[in-house]
């Protein structure tokens, strides 16, 4: 079975929920049977209050900000141990040609052979003429901003500065695999269970990975807090959604959203107070110990007992919904949900689609080319913009809280975008892409005048409108595939935007090539993507597409 089909084989199946007749009051869809079980009642609000708590601390990349945040650091000089900071390298550390001092050399001379009088007294003309050489003690950082990072702990400067957003792009990579093994795993062994097996990897992974023992230490719990950090978000997010019915699936969707932005507002504040990385990661870690104690509260998802014709089970769930809904089924109800499901429902295992059915007809061809590129730019974009916020003026624990506050507005405008006749699906995604990349583009001017200030504002207004983007083409996406290929469809663009956002991290260091670059390259494909996604057709309030036939026929 493909992985990408599995991945998000509850999007064919919400649709499908939405779409099958009630033959009788006993044969009711698992939609109208939680309508009668009190609709989004207590049981769902309550569920999605715990549930929510776990995508607060799904925000994992964001901590990379502050554990992997940049500290000014110079050679070490062991004969310069006992005096100040600034002293050190005005006597021992040589300036770049624009003043500022260097931070990977040192002048070669003999330190050992001068007084402390010597050093309180010292003249740069000493070192007029003298080589310079790398540093052969280690480094000094400063600890204003931060007192320790994974660079400070690890040495990760200079030649090997790079290895720091490496560790980024491998909790990405991490991200990439979750999000498919948790498709596969939570469809066969359930919600609950295959859920909390990884609120469990995340808690070990967490702990193992807050103290850095050495770089390869460091690199593999990054990778697995990665998967499992996927893996609990995109489960949680099925999960909810499973409890829901219809009407309420766009909204409770995009709140799981705004809980995550919560998360995203959450480190920086934790990273203000705790400004080592150690202390910080663990802070981050431990409240998944109470998240655990959720495991007696929470039932398994009624919709996939039904489905894996556990229908018993499921009756029992939605029972226990209905009571604590305060809404009891008639006493003659009998539950014979899952017969008719699996006579309505077809199933993943019946579709014989591969991924080159996305490419067979100019018409798909077409359509998967544009979703890819719109996915590849929005998951570059939007990450690149929350991980490099320490690149902005001001302080980077500002600059990120706004990162985040931004995207609790943009997660409700995109409520109301997608249901609005004038804007729908395509006008959505197009006009937030579009007007993010003018956002970024604009910010070229302010980087290259110096304003700093105005800088800040325009990649804020960039990240906003991204965020809608980002949330806006998940449902555009499944609606544009046919069904007999909409789970193929929906994963490959999914694992693109994966691969973006593996990308992200590493725009940091274009900086130092071009101030601007990273605004020009991500600004660029906004506006590319944003124009291309008008040719695709609009899907609000039409009918899904089910096969390939009917999408050429449109």
């Amino acid at each position: 079975m493909n992985s990408n089909e599995e991945e998000h084989k509850y999007l064919q199946l919400s649709d499908e929920y939405a779409s099958i007749e009630t033959s009788s009051i006993n044969k009711l869809t698992l939609d109208e049977v939680f309508e009668l079980a009190g609709g989004m009642g207590l049981y769902q609000w309550g569920v999605f209050a715990l549930v929510g708590i776990l995508s607060v601390f799904s925000a994992e990349a964001i901590s990379m900000n502050f554990i992997g945040g940049s500290q000014d650091h110079w050679c070490m000089i062991p004969a310069l141990a006992n005096i100040s900071h600034e002293q050190q390298k005005f006597i021992a550390v040589p300036t770049d040609s624009d003043g500022a001092y260097e931070k990977c050399l040192m002048y070669q001379l003999d330190y050992s052979q001068y007084t402390l009088e010597d050093f309180l007294n010292w003249n740069r003309s000493v070192e007029i003429g003298s080589e310079t050489t790398e540093c052969n003690h280690g480094w000094v950082f400063d600890q204003s901003t931060y007192v320790n990072t994974i660079a400070s702990r690890l040495d990760l400067v200079c030649h090997r500065s790079g290895l720091v957003p490496l560790i980024s792009t491998l909790f990405m990579a991490g991200t990439f695999v979750g999000s498919i093994a948790s498709g596969i795993l939570s469809d066969k062994y359930g919600r609950k269970k295959t859920l909390y097996a990884f609120v469990i990897l995340k808690l070990v992974t967490g702990l193992l990975n807050a103290y850095p023992f050495n770089y390869a230490w460091l690199a593999t719990t990054r990778l697995l807090m990665g998967v499992a950090n996927a893996s609990v978000y995109l489960i949680s997010f099925v999960y909810v959604l499973e409890l829901c019915t219809t009407k309420m699936r766009a909204i409770v969707g995009v709140m799981g959203a705004i809980d995550f932005s919560l998360g995203f507002m959450l480190w920086p504040v934790l990273a203000y107070y705790i400004r080592d990385d150690f202390l910080l990661q663990l802070a981050g870690t431990l409240p998944l110990l109470v998240a655990i104690s959720f495991w007696w509260l929470l039932d398994e998802s009624p919709r996939w007992l039904s489905l894996n014709g556990r229908s018993e089970e499921a009756e029992e769930v939605m029972r226990r919904i209905s009571v604590i809904n305060n809404s009891p089924f008639p006493e003659d109800f009998v539950f014979d949900v899952a017969s008719h499901q699996k006579e309505n429902v077809p199933t993943i295992d019946d579709n014989k689609k591969t991924v080159l059915d996305l490419v067979k007809s100019p018409l798909m061809l077409k359509q998967s080319l544009i979703l890819v590129i719109f996915r590849l730019t929005d998951g570059l974009m939007y990450y690149a913009l929350s991980l490099n916020t320490e690149s902005l003026s001001g302080s980077v624990y500002v600059n990120t809280v706004i990162s985040g506050v931004v995207e609790i507005p943009a997660n409700i405008a995109a409520i109301f975008l997608l249901r609005w006749r004038v804007t729908g699906r395509r006008l959505t995604c197009s006009l937030s892409m579009i007007i993010a990349g003018l956002a970024s583009i604009v910010s070229i001017y302010m980087i290259l005048r110096g304003y700093g200030l105005a800088n800040t504002i325009f990649n804020m207004v960039a990240k906003c409108f991204v965020t809608i983007a980002f949330n806006s083409i998940f449902i555009y996406t499944a609606e544009l595939f046919p069904t007999e290929v909409r789970c193929i469809g929906a994963g490959v663009a999914s694992s693109l935007s994966k691969m973006g956002s593996m990308a992200a991290p590493f725009f940091g260091k274009l900086l130092s090539v071009w101030p601007a670059l990273p605004s020009v390259i991500y600004g660029s494909m906004a506006l590319l993507s944003g124009l291309l996604i008008l040719i695709l057709p609009e899907t609000r309030g039409r009918p899904l597409i089910n096969t390939i036939k009917e999408a050429d026929a449109r």
